[in-house]
């Protein structure tokens, strides 16, 4: 879940159906009975549902029985399928006599649009989803703000006036003065070290450097090398510029080193390559979509573009900027389990595909494990009760799984790959991801796609709205849009193929989609980036664009038995980490943490396993397309402090321990990993702080992020940070 929910539950409603055999009820949440009074029959019931703008949802069912079963009808006993989209027939088919009886559709209309706002007086600023509760006063409202503003300068005094905050809270509704400036990232000046080692680097310098300051190195990789050959405290000295890294790894001979800038110079450390463009190697394709060829550079094939240092828009449908646009969702007050509604612009889809199931492994294949008390002699379980049920919150006995609908996939084991979880067990949820949807109605053009193998199918959804899934389309044929059953689908516990609950979506990485500003495609057989220009632009050849490659950029890696020690990354900037959401690289394979909601990928543009003293300070890390910081196993006593994250693809900071192996107390039975119910052990991030940090606009990919994320750790400490535009 996000880092913070306001939640406000209202009841269901219920309205029975006019001369409907058997008398059944329809299911439609938050919708007014009133709207369905005109109709005198069961099918004129269901059309009336389906086109009625203000209904969520709906289930046609006589019994309301818990299971909750697929149907969306019940007609003289028969059990029928869901509603078909509402842009298409608007009823309901017998099962027995319907295709595609197996599959199930979630569409039923469209969101709760939310109410209009009055219109913003001449020369005033309004509000703009502003959030508030009905009944509270513009004065008293505009007064929090306020008070929030002057907190936040307060709690992070070197960003001055503090505009990114005024603007997030919306002040200038209020009429307060607008600061003049933006505050912004500055890099910090250090004195020069007067002990230890000094490896200089340069990307501007020539190549063949000794790492002197006479003679520096050219990459970061060469200073980092030479690091490690060098004993006592190192300081690497960067001076001002860009260096485009493959990632460096930091170990035990690495303790004591630290990587500062020079006398305050911005120096980035990139995850991106640069695109070499020239003029006479494009070529015009229609509008103003270009094609540049870029044979012979090898550029990375899992990419994102930059341009200069804005993320590019990679070609998708429908048209819309996913970092930039006005609203991901509006949760309507009301359930947790609200779909919300995208503003317009927000470049999604609300017309829901018709998912179908992937094809995995049947579910008697599944390796179960239990562990009771009784396994554990000397230790105190709590056990399950009427609140908390069993193997939930740490009550009652640990459950873990293997195989069955996590069959073919890295890693192949965890809570939710098996329907006999005991979550699913008492009704909270269940797990089947998607093989894909009937594009039909809702995606025509896909039928000409010329090769969308590679597009990849952003869906928000699941069992609640702040889930998004990415899932990895392999082809497209007889109507069907099919998901990679290895690849993509597995970025939360709780499934996306839940009927009526996976909703807004988009598809990208489609070239035929490549036609809105700012959009791009990089075909990797022809060795070409096609890119949508604004207006009137054309080529000129001194295009800044580079191609993200590198998922870690910093990996700091020893063991609990020999850590790596007392490293500083200080005053840099971080930026272009490539995509971690899909799990085809170890870097971004996605675990199971715990019977909880989330799953999560192990790294981040920092990533520290088995270290002690780290210290990340006064860094701004920017448009990384995965975690910012990621602290997995055996940490200690880490700091990370006075940083500026902001346009993070998935969660700014995460920590992610390992248990052990053993299923009981002699390990007698193990299990496929370090995910027992034993934590005694330490490996686990233990003892962080995190103080006087700057967390803004994360989550651009993964919506189920956070500004901080923890599982299995523990004696952290948080102090003096600002979280907003989560």
């Amino acid at each position: 879940m996000a880092a913070l929910l306001l939640v406000s539950i209202v009841g269901t409603v219920f309205a029975a159906c006019p001369n409907s055999t058997p008398p059944d009820q329809v299911n439609r949440d938050g919708c007014d009975s009133r709207q369905l009074g005109n109709t005198t029959t069961y099918e004129e019931c269901a059309a009336a549902c389906c086109d009625d703008y203000q209904c969520v949802s709906w289930n046609w069912d006589s019994n309301l029985d818990a299971t909750r079963r697929p149907a969306a009808c019940k007609v003289a006993g028969t059990a029928c399928c869901w509603l078909k989209s509402c842009d298409g027939p608007k009823n309901s088919v017998p099962c027995g006599g319907a295709k595609n009886c197996t599959s199930w559709s979630g569409t039923s209309g469209h969101p709760t649009p939310p109410p209009p706002s009055p219109p913003c007086p001449p020369g005033q600023t309004c509000f703009h989803n502003q959030g508030t509760r009905e009944g509270v006063t513009k004065s008293y409202d505009c007064a929090v703000r306020t008070h929030a503003w002057e907190f936040a300068k307060t709690t992070l005094p070197q960003r001055g006036s503090f505009r990114t905050a005024y603007d997030a809270l919306q002040l200038q509704a209020c009429g307060a003065p607008t600061p003049p400036e933006f505050d912004k990232f500055i890099p910090p000046t250090y004195p020069t070290p007067s002990t230890g080692h000094l490896v200089y680097a340069d990307p501007n310098a020539v190549v063949g450097g000794d790492g002197s300051q006479a003679k520096p190195f050219r990459t970061l990789e060469a200073a980092v090398d030479a690091a490690g050959e060098l004993s006592g405290p190192v300081t690497i000295m960067l001076h001002s510029g860009t260096y485009h890294t493959s990632g460096v790894t930091l170990t035990t001979k690495h303790s004591g080193l630290t990587i500062t800038n020079i006398n305050g110079g911005d120096a980035v450390i990139s995850g991106a390559v640069p695109v070499a463009s020239d003029k006479a190697k494009w070529t015009h394709v229609s509008s103003n979509t270009w094609k540049l060829d870029t044979s012979g550079q090898g550029l990375p094939t899992e990419y994102g573009l930059r341009v200069g240092t804005r993320r590019g828009i990679r070609a998708k449908w429908p048209n819309g900027d996913p970092e930039t646009a006005s609203a991901f969702c509006v949760i309507p007050l009301g359930s947790i389990a609200s779909p919300g509604v995208y503003l317009p612009g927000s470049g999604v889809c609300e017309t829901y595909p018709q998912y179908f199931p992937r094809l995995h492994d049947p579910i008697n294949t599944t390796e179960e494990w239990w562990a009771y008390p009784e396994d554990w002699p000397g230790t105190f379980w709590h056990d399950a009760d009427g609140v908390h049920p069993k193997s939930i919150g740490g009550y009652g006995p640990f459950f873990y799984s293997a195989g069955g609908v996590c069959s073919g996939r890295t890693p192949s084991h965890g809570y939710w790959c098996s329907a006999n979880n005991p979550r699913a067990e008492v009704g909270q949820h269940n797990i089947d991801p998607p093989g894909g949807f009937f594009y039909g109605d809702v995606l025509p053009q896909a039928a000409k796609y010329s090769n969308p193998r590679g597009a990849i199918v952003h869906a928000r959804g699941g069992s609640m709205p702040y889930f998004s899934y990415q899932c990895v389309v392999t082809n497209v044929s007889d109507g069907k849009i099919f998901f990679d059953p290895a690849i993509g689908c597995d970025q939360g516990g709780p499934t996306p193929y839940t009927p009526g609950k996976a909703w807004d979506w988009f598809i990208e990485n489609v070239k035929e989609e490549c036609d809105s500003p700012m959009e791009y495609f990089y075909d990797v057989e022809e060795e070409a980036l096609y890119f949508t220009f604004n207006g009137t632009d054309t080529p000129t050849g001194d295009e800044d664009f580079y191609l993200t490659r590198t998922k870690v950029l910093f990996n700091i890696s020893g063991t609990m038995d020999d850590p790596v020690q007392n490293v500083t990354i200080r005053g840099l900037t971080l930026r272009d980490a490539a995509y971690t959401y899909l799990g085809t690289t170890e870097a971004d394979r996605h675990w199971l943490p715990s019977e909880g909601d989330w799953a999560l990928q192990r790294s981040g543009a920092i990533t520290m396993e088995g270290a002690s003293g780290i210290h990340i300070d006064q860094n701004q890390i920017t448009r990384v397309d995965g975690n910012g910081i990621f602290l997995g196993g055996y940490t200690r006593k880490v700091k990370i402090t006075r940083n500026d994250f902001n346009w993070i693809g998935d969660s700014a900071m995460a920590a992610f321990g390992w248990t052990s192996e053993c299923l009981n107390a002699n390990c007698s039975v193990r299990l496929p990993a370090k995910v027992g119910p034993d934590g005694r052990g330490g490996e686990q991030p233990r003892g962080t702080y995190v103080g006087g940090n700057l967390v803004r606009e994360i989550g651009i990919w993964q919506k189920q992020s956070s500004a901080w994320f923890q599982a299995l750790s523990a004696q952290n400490i948080f102090e003096s940070n600002v979280f907003f535009n989560g």
